[in-house]
């Protein structure tokens, strides 16, 4: 995710909910947003 160019907060955030299952992540991908911003790679 942090080769993508994404922030530190949102990798993180994205990399645990990913992994975990969990509900919403941390900067970009937090409750206020989705996962428009994330390349598809990434996805």
């Amino acid at each position: 995710m942090a080769s993508l160019g994404l922030d530190f907060e949102t990798t993180i955030g994205a990399s645990i909910e990913f992994v975990g299952n969990i509900g919403t992540g941390l900067g970009a991908v937090g409750p206020a947003y989705n996962y428009a911003g994330i390349p598809n790679i990434g996805k």
